[in-house]
């Protein structure tokens, strides 16, 4: 079968935007990682957590009583706070799963839990759900052992 010369055009189209979308979503996924290390650095400190999200609670209120006054600031400085907190807890939870599934095991606590995650190649941050076969494995292996 021979193809036409719009075929042949719109194959290599395809080609160089899956290339390009590929080495895109690639260029996004290591710009992202310092990111995600940094936040998990700071969600584990409630003092790192809040200092910095206090400091952009007083700046919000700052601004929003230089514009709109005293009241509006008040409401804005609550919503805010009680946005934070809750996603604070959301970030929390996603981020320690797999270390809190582990600590619900009898016999494991904080040290055992890091030396194990350790010794199968796990990284302290890793969720349940993006564990491959093999760090499975071995962190099955570990528990039954």
């Amino acid at each position: 079968m021979t193809a036409t010369r719009t075929e042949v055009i719109r194959f290599v189209v395809e080609i160089i935007y899956a290339s390009f979308h590929s080495r895109v979503t690639w260029l996004a996924r290591q710009a992202i990682t310092p990111g995600i290390t940094v936040l998990c650095w700071g969600l584990r400190s409630q003092i790192r957590t809040w200092a910095a999200l206090s400091t952009l609670l007083v700046w919000a209120g700052m601004e929003t009583a230089a514009d709109t006054g005293l009241g509006a600031a008040i409401l804005v400085v609550l919503a805010a706070f009680s946005a934070l907190v809750w996603l604070v807890e959301r970030l929390r939870d996603r981020y320690n799963a797999l270390v809190q599934v582990l600590r619900a095991v009898p016999g494991y606590g904080p040290a055992r839990v890091a030396a194990l995650m350790a010794i199968c190649g796990v990284a302290e941050k890793q969720r349940v759900g993006a564990l491959n076969e093999q760090q499975r494995e071995r962190l099955l292996r570990a528990l039954i052992s």
